[in-house]
């Protein structure tokens, strides 16, 4: 059985999310909590009980990046920065899924960006639920069950707010010249 973190400020969401596990039929331990503050003390305490047979870390963690005061991305910061939790497999799901978003979650360490489904639709989140937890059964984790979500979300071409001068575009398109 895997441990999934959900990490999100709204308590109507955490319910409505912990719905969408239960409606999936998941098998998941599922520790919510109620933004960045709580999600690092939650994780500073789990590899404390690592260290005992009975505890695991989470497998997953699902974060909204849309925390009050836009401390989201400094979560994802910590847990990249942190050596227990460098590895741990990060969604981010949100409402807010703009291309300043997109980007600035992946630049800190994302491994997949999900947009939440318009309108709190439960079969949705329920897919969703399912598809995280296909992802963590398969060995190794397959992010291709993810990329198939309509709620994927992939990173930008190229780093938001660069553009190529028209000059040099055929450059970037055709970098090596015929027959080299």
């Amino acid at each position: 059985m895997f441990r999934l973190l959900y990490v999100d400020d709204n308590p109507d969401d955490v319910l409505f999310f912990q719905e969408a596990v239960r409606m999936a039929g998941v098998p998941f331990i599922l520790d919510c909590t109620s933004g960045p503050a709580a999600a690092i003390d939650y994780l500073d305490d789990m590899t404390k009980l690592a260290e005992r047979p009975t505890y695991s870390n989470p497998a997953l963690a699902v974060l909204d990046c849309t925390f009050v005061g836009d401390r989201g991305p400094n979560l994802l910061s910590w847990i990249r920065g942190t050596v227990t939790f460098r590895t741990l497999p990060v969604v981010i799901l949100t409402g807010l899924d703009g291309p300043e978003q997109i980007a600035q979650c992946y630049q800190n360490g994302a491994n997949y960006f999900l947009a939440k489904p318009a309108g709190r639709v439960l079969s949705r989140l329920s897919v969703i639920a399912q598809a995280l937890h296909e992802y963590l059964a398969s060995k190794p984790p397959c992010g291709d069950l993810l990329l198939r979500l309509p709620e994927y979300r992939p990173p930008r071409e190229k780093p938001v707010g660069i553009t190529i001068d028209p000059r040099f575009r055929s450059a970037f398109q055709n970098p090596l010249p015929p027959g080299a």
